[in-house]
């Protein structure tokens, strides 16, 4: 039977969350990957597989579930997971071939081309090369990464300026509302009941007349 994160077996009953029904569907479409079939409904199992891998309720235990094989899915498992280094050693044995039937600076260029690497951190990927790969089969990723790198901060820099502008712009509406002073003179009235203000707790409207405080909520509450 299937065990979920935890421990916690899946029985039958109707009070399975939709959670532990994902779970269950990525196990058996784990289980079908292993088996022979035709690759069109694998190529299917394999994409709704990924879909799942993305919201499981425990990443953690489902990497676990995953063969060591399966790269490119605890690929996807690392990256949800935060976990860099590891994504970045899971990514090159991915690219990487060992029997020399690829160029070695091929191999890079295809590992530093992955779309998963654009969100680590550059230092932490090129740290995991071998040493003696040139500098020039590394120039392209390099380059791509620090425009990234400048478009972050400026993108950083306008947001902080939007941000101060915008607290400026609020500062200085509060200073100009408590600079605001009204004269209540004992004929002033409550634009809504009419009645006097006198020494009763009132607000200015937005068209800057007096009500009483009770008067405004009244309105506010469609008149009850």
């Amino acid at each position: 039977g299937f065990t979920g994160p935890g421990g916690v077996g899946g029985g039958g009953g109707g009070g399975e969350s939709l959670k532990v029904l994902q779970d269950k569907l990525a196990i058996l479409l784990l289980d079908h990957l292993g088996d022979a079939g035709e690759e069109a409904t694998k190529q299917r199992h394999r994409e709704r597989l990924h879909e799942l891998l993305l919201t499981c309720s425990s990443p953690e235990w489902m990497l676990s579930q995953l063969p060591e094989g399966m790269l490119e899915e605890r690929a996807l498992i690392l990256k949800r997971m935060g976990k860099d280094k590891e994504l970045v050693q899971v990514l090159l044995r991915k690219n990487w071939c060992e029997d020399g039937a690829v160029a070695e600076e091929e191999q890079v260029r295809k590992f530093l081309e992955d779309e998963q690497l654009h969100t680590v951190d550059p230092v932490q990927v090129l740290s995991c090369l071998p040493d003696t790969l040139p500098l020039s089969s590394m120039l392209g990723y390099i380059e791509t990464s620090f425009s990234q790198t400048l478009q972050e901060r400026k993108k950083m820099s306008i947001l902080k300026s939007l941000t101060k502008q915008e607290a400026l712009q609020v500062r200085g509406e509060l200073v100009n509302h408590q600079k605001q002073s009204v004269v209540v003179s004992p004929e002033s009235v409550c634009r809504a009941c009419y009645k006097r203000i006198q020494n009763s707790v009132f607000i200015l409207d937005n068209d800057g007349r007096l009500i009483h405080y009770n008067c405004y909520r009244r309105l506010q509450n469609g008149g009850k």
